[in-house]
C-alpha cells in the first residue's frame, strides 16, 4: 500500500520562497498556492498513492514553546500574504479527497509522525510510506517502511532519503537524530544542545553510545571513555541535553481523529478541484489536472 503524507506547511513555505508573488483577479496572493497545487498534482500522477493525508501546523502555542520560550525565536514572523494562502491550500486538498490534519498545541511534524505510525501499524510490512516535505526535520521518521521525499531547490528537484541515505548524509541513524540534536543543538529551531559540543563530537558520541540516556548512564557509572574536556561539558550541559532531545523528538502518538476513511477515500481529481483551479486562474495546472482526470477514467 502506497501512502503519501504531506508536510503541508513546509511545502507551502518552500514554494512561497521559490516562486514569484503573483495574485489572482481578486487581488489575493496565489504564488505559493500555485506551486503547492502543482506539487500535489505531480505527486498524484507520479506516485499514484492508495491513500494521501496532509499535516498542517496549528496557530496555537505549541508545547515546545511552553518548554522553551525562545524556541523558533530566530525565525521571522510569518508574512500575511503567506498566511492568506493556507486555507485555500486546505480547500484544494479536500477537493481532491485528501484529509487534512492539525492539532492545537503541536507542530505539523508531530501530526506527520502520528500519521506515519498509524499507517505503519495498519498496513504492516506492505506499507510504502512517503513523506513529501520541504525540510529535514522529518528525517528521524525514516525506517524500513517510510522514506522522505525532500524538495531541494525550486519545486522540481527531489531527494529521496531512506535509512542508508540518512546515515550517509547526516552521520547517524534516523532514530538517533533527536540524540544528535540533543548534543549539537539546532540553530534553526533555536534550542541549545550542550554548550561546546559540535556536530563531529555529537555524531561520535551518538554512534558510540546510541543515545543520550546510555551516554549519561555510562558517565554516572564512570564507564564512559571520554576525554575530560568533553566529559566536563557533558556534565555541565546534562539538563540542556535532555531538554533539547524533548524539543527535537517528533511525537507519534497524538490524539488525531483517524478512521477507515483515510484508507477508503483514494485521492483523485474531482470536478470540484478543477473548479478551484479555474477560479484561481491556474490555467496551466488546470490543463494538467484535466488530462490526469481523463487518464484515470480510461
Amino acid at each position: 500500500m502506497t501512502v503519501i503524507i504531506l508536510d503541508s506547511f513546509a511545502l507551502l513555505h518552500r514554494v512561497y520562497h521559490a516562486l514569484p508573488k503573483f495574485t489572482d483577479k481578486q487581488g489575493s496572493p496565489t504564488g505559493a498556492l500555485y506551486g503547492f497545487c502543482s506539487v500535489i498534482l505531480k505527486a498524484l500522477k507520479e506516485y499514484q498513492p492508495d491513500a494521501m493525508c496532509a499535516a498542517f501546523d496549528s496557530p496555537e502555542q505549541t508545547f515546545r514553546e511552553q518548554l522553551l520560550a525562545k524556541y523558533h525565536a530566530n525565525r521571522p514572523e510569518t508574512a500575511d500574504d503567506f498566511k492568506a494562502q493556507i486555507e485555500p491550500a486546505k480547500e484544494f486538498l479536500r477537493a481532491l479527497h485528501i484529509p487534512v490534519f492539525a492539532l492545537a498545541g503541536f507542530e505539523g511534524d508531530d501530526v506527520l509522525g502520528t500519521l506515519v505510525k498509524y499507517f505503519e501499524q495498519r498496513s504492516g510490512a506492505d506499507a510504502d510510506i512517503r513523506i513529501v516535505t520541504g525540510d529535514r526535520d522529518s528525517l528521524q521518521l525514516v525506517d524500513a517502511r517510510t522514506r522522505v521525499y525532500l524538495m531541494r531547490t525550486g519545486i522540481t528537484s527531489i531527494e529521496i532519503y531512506d535509512g542508508r541515505t540518512v546515515q550517509e548524509k547526516i552521520g547517524v541513524e534516523p532514530s538517533q537524530i533527536p540524540d544528535y540534536k540533543a548534543l549539537a543543538g539546532d540553530a534553526s529551531d533555536n534550542f541549545p544542545g550542550v554548550r561546546g559540543i559540535g556536530p563531529v563530537t555529537a555524531k561520535k558520541l551518538v554512534s558510540t553510545f546510541g543515545g543520550i540516556e546510555n551516554l549519561y548512564a555510562a558517565i554516572e557509572n564512570s564507564a564512559a571513555d571520554i576525554s575530560k574536556p568533553v566529559l566536563d561539558k557533558l556534565i555541565a550541559g546534562k539538563e540542556q541535553a535532555f531538554l533539547s532531545k524533548q524539543l527535537a523528538r517528533i511525537k507519534t502518538d497524538l490524539a488525531l481523529e483517524l478512521d477507515e476513511s483515510v484508507f477508503t477515500h483514494k485521492p483523485h481529481i474531482t470536478q470540484e478541484a478543477q473548479d478551484f483551479l479555474t477560479a484561481h486562474g491556474f490555467k496551466s495546472i488546470l490543463k494538467r489536472a484535466t488530462e490526469q482526470a481523463q487518464q484515470t477514467l480510461l
